[in-house]
């Protein structure tokens, strides 16, 4: 629900602060108040700053919104957030394929993706990042690999070990297997593994169902 408003509420309202202001600008280009004109640029640049960001929260509360079981999507979506707004450059190789996702799996892979970036940017040091997504069939890969210094042995007993107790609560939740490991040339190697759920066929029906059978006659 936070999700939802934020992104129909709050970011329209937003983006019609932008338009409003980007007018503002384009009228005060034709007056001769310097002055003027630069407080419009600086009000323009915040707006657009503000729509991005509250788009960007939306989508951190509720990835798949608009889009259920688009977990592809999402992780194209964080990697494109860390290289251009965290400053840690990271790149998705490979497909989860077309077929759709559950959303409930898919929530939680998105979510345990997000932590193992945090983690490479926040307690690794990393200078860069690789997500890899696999599908075999029903089965599906996520791996998170970085180049820093990798986890401290300590890790479980820290603040980081909450965001590892993090991710494997949300692959429990997911039915998934999550290991976490050294790198073999360094940093980190975060790999979430889960088989999909058969798809449920659709119930038998009678030829005759919903009918109301007729008496027999002499």
């Amino acid at each position: 629900r936070i999700a939802a408003d934020l992104h129909d509420g709050l970011c329209q309202e937003l983006s019609a602060l932008h338009f409003g202001t980007a007018s503002l600008r384009s009228l005060t280009a034709s007056t001769s108040s310097e002055q003027a004109r630069q407080l419009a640029d600086a009000v323009v640049s915040m707006a657009a700053a503000a729509v991005e960001h509250a788009r960007t929260i939306s989508h951190g509360l509720s990835p798949m919104l608009g889009n259920p079981g688009n977990l592809e999507e999402a992780i194209r979506r964080l990697a494109d957030t860390s290289s251009d707004i965290q400053l840690l450059p990271c790149k998705v190789r490979g497909s989860f394929g077309e077929d759709p996702i559950q959303e409930e799996i898919a929530t939680q892979l998105y979510h345990i993706a997000v932590e193992a970036v945090h983690n490479a940017r926040k307690h690794s040091n990393a200078t860069s990042v690789v997500i890899d997504l696999q599908r075999q069939k029903d089965h599906l890969s996520l791996r998170v690999r970085d180049n820093g210094i990798g986890l401290p042995p300590s890790a479980l007993h820290s603040n980081t070990g909450r965001g590892l107790r993090f991710m494997q609560y949300r692959a429990d939740q997911a039915g998934a297997t999550l290991h976490i490991s050294p790198g073999r040339s360094g940093g980190s190697v975060v790999v979430c593994e889960v088989n999909l759920p058969a798809p449920q066929s659709p119930p038998k029906t009678s030829p005759h169902h919903g009918l109301t059978p007729t008496p027999p006659t002499d």
